[in-house]
């Protein structure tokens, strides 16, 4: 069984929402309680297992950040974009990318640095458009 109990809204118009919980049988199994600001982005969470994460937006409401605590780890992430929503950049402790995008959008190279190496990864747009 899964549910979701009452919402609360508060003067920064955020809604908390309250316990979302998972039951196998009359066992409670998982819960995560989420605020959410006014676009329904997922602004902060709380699992049962106590990790945090707070979530960041730009005011087209794509993520620029994010910050999970889970005990005394905490992992930041953080996103770049064009003006067409496409991501430039993306750093996190497992990834730091970089990606180049044609006049219409579409991606042309990835690169990924971490760890003191670099990987280009080259994006064919020309045999896509021959298929």
């Amino acid at each position: 069984m899964q549910g979701k109990a009452g919402d609360v809204t508060d003067s920064n118009n955020d809604t908390t929402t309250g316990n979302e919980y998972t039951y196998n049988g009359d066992v409670l199994i998982e819960y995560t309680r989420s605020t959410y600001d006014v676009m329904g982005n997922v602004t902060w969470t709380k699992d049962n297992t106590g990790v945090e994460t707070t979530n960041t937006y730009n005011n087209m409401g794509w993520e620029t950040g994010s910050a999970t605590a889970n005990g005394s780890l905490c992992t930041i992430t953080t996103n770049t974009y064009d003006d067409m929503g496409n991501v430039l950049t993306a750093v996190s402790p497992e990834i730091n990318t970089e990606t180049t995008y044609d006049k219409l959008g579409r991606a042309l190279t990835v690169t990924d640095t971490k760890n003191g190496s670099s990987t280009t990864t080259t994006i064919c747009v020309q045999r896509c458009l021959q298929w």
